[in-house]
This record gives C-alpha cells, structure tokens and sequence, in this order.
C-alpha cells in the first residue's frame, strides 16, 4: 500500500514537471517566433533604408550634373556676352571712324 501510494506520488510529481516543461516550451516556442518577427521587420527596414539611401545618392547625382551643366552654360553665356560685348565696341569704332571721315 505505501508503495503504491509513493509511486502515485513519484508519478504526480512527473506529470506536474511534464505539465511545467510543456509549458516552459510552449512559451519558448512563442518568444522565438515572436524574434522572427521583430528580425524579419528589422530587416524590411534595412532594405527600405538602403533603397531610401540608394534614391537619395541618385537624386544627388542627378543634382551635381544638373549643376555642372548649368555652370557650364553660365560660362558659355558669359562667352558669348563677352564676344558680343567686344563686337559691339568694334562697331562703335567703325562707326566713329565712318561718322570722321564723313
């Protein structure tokens, strides 16, 4: 009889440890889901913020050229106004000398 009685024991005791460690893992398996999840949203932001830097390096580019075309028709214009600038006074000059010999 006493040994039953500590055998139903010894096996209420496992059952309880049972009880526990299937719970222990239940939780165990619910943490590591729940860090795939953060490790996959953690991920998509690193993408995103790659894609958002690779846009931005574009856009930067696009802008330098745009200003290196824009100073070079600056100094194409200042060419020119110069040029037109120097024709203009040649005309003057032959102007005046039309106008002394006249």
């Amino acid at each position: 009889e006493e040994a039953l009685q500590e055998a139903q024991a010894a096996t209420s005791a496992a059952e309880t440890r049972a009880t526990a460690a299937e719970e222990a893992l239940q939780e165990a398996q619910a943490a590591t889901s729940a860090a795939e999840t953060r490790a996959t949203a953690a991920e998509e932001a690193l993408q995103e913020a790659w894609a958002a830097t690779s846009a931005a390096e574009t856009r930067a580019t696009g802008a330098e050229e745009a200003l290196q075309e824009a100073q070079a028709a600056t100094s194409a214009a200042e060419t020119r106004a110069t040029g037109a600038e120097e024709a203009l006074q040649e005309a003057r000059a032959a102007t005046s000398a039309a106008e002394t010999r006249a």
